[in-house]
């Protein structure tokens, strides 16, 4: 009977489990097993995005030097050439200077006609006083004539008397015409400052001249010789020959305020058709600037002696004046004298004092 029993409950028991099973959810048939973290790939993901990637090389290119075709380029300054850098860093050659014919014996000196070369070849001519009576190499004052109407001008004219002087004083002179004078070819544009460079080729040829001394060399500029001379003054240190500069009654060192003073109160021609090329001093005032020796006076390394008359009515007295404080504020060598009453050319005993004055300067300096 105990043994009936016990089958009995195995039996229920056995129905309870099975009931149990069909009654549960279905379970998966393996329960996967926890991912195990894998090792990130080497290879580069693809980028989802459309663009491009970003590489070394940018999609514009960089500035450079050199402008792209598609932009602008610059020009140089129509002047660039002439600016006072420019011409301390070219090259100077005048050749051989010739003498072409005795035109004066003076007793104390003998005069020649001379010629010699500038800029690639241009002929420019000129009169030269070599002392008598003692031995070369004689010292040089380059005489520089100021603006006279070509249609009149001879050789000599605004510089005879002082060749003279200096000759007898023992100084070889020489006076030269500058180009388009004399019936020589060229051109004295832009701003007369061709004019310059025929007197740097001039010093550069003095060494053909056995009777002149190279390393001893003074300058004489007059009004527009002056103006000449200015370029000689800021060159100066390019030049060790050259000693020092006498100005009497010059032009303004500034080129701008030189041609606004040939419109308005000579009403030249000139200045209007150098403008039509190069700009005025309203449209080109970096032009002017670069070619004025006004503002690079801190290059003058030879004393500078300055005559003017202050009743002068062809070049304001103000200039020369303002000149003068400008050198002595940069602790230049420079004496100024103002002649009360004498007018743009001194006479009489103004011009004899100019005379002893410059006399004396140069002896100092050059002889």
């Amino acid at each position: 009977m105990q043994a009936e029993r016990t089958t009995a409950k195995r039996l229920i028991a056995a129905l309870l489990a099975l009931w149990l099973v069909a009654c549960a959810p279905a379970l998966p048939a393996s329960t996967p097993a926890v991912p195990t973290p894998s090792p990130e790939p080497t290879a580069t993901p693809t980028p989802t995005h459309t663009a491009p990637p970003p590489t070394l090389t940018p999609t514009a290119a960089p500035p450079t030097l050199t402008p792209s075709p598609a932009g602008p380029t610059p020009t140089p300054n129509p002047l660039a050439d002439y600016s006072i850098e420019a011409l301390a860093a070219r090259a100077y050659d005048g050749g051989e200077i010739v003498k072409e014919a005795v035109t004066l014996y003076a007793g104390a000196y003998t005069q020649y006609a001379i010629a010699y070369e500038t800029d690639g070849g241009l002929r420019v001519t000129g009169l030269m006083n070599v002392p008598e009576g003692a031995e070369p190499p004689f010292p040089v004052i380059l005489l520089l004539h100021g603006g006279i109407d070509q249609s009149v001008y001879e050789p000599g004219d605004g510089t005879r008397a002082f060749a003279d002087f200096f000759a007898r004083q023992g100084y070889l002179t020489i006076a030269p015409d500058y180009r388009t004078y004399n019936n020589t070819g060229g051109s004295s544009s832009p701003l007369k400052i061709p004019w310059s460079v025929d007197v740097l080729n001039l010093m550069a040829a003095l060494p053909t001249l056995p009777e002149a001394d190279a390393g001893r060399v003074g300058v004489l500029g007059h009004s527009r010789g002056g103006g000449v001379a200015s370029y000689l003054t800021v060159l100066s240190p390019e030049w060790p020959g050259l000693r020092a500069v006498v100005l009497y009654a010059s032009l303004s060192f500034d080129q701008a305020v030189n041609w606004e003073r040939y419109v308005e109160f000579f009403g030249a021609q000139w200045p209007l058709d150098d403008a039509a090329i190069y700009g005025s001093p309203a449209t080109n005032p970096e032009g002017y600037a670069l070619v004025s020796p006004i503002h690079y006076l801190d290059r003058v390394s030879v004393p500078v002696q300055i005559h003017h008359g202050d009743a002068d009515r062809v070049v304001p007295v103000e200039w020369s004046a303002d000149l003068y404080a400008r050198l002595l504020e940069l602790g230049k060598t420079v004496e100024y004298y103002e002649v009360p009453g004498a007018e743009h050319e001194f006479t009489g005993e103004d011009f004899d004092l100019l005379l002893e004055r410059s006399l004396a300067f140069f002896e100092r300096y050059v002889r």
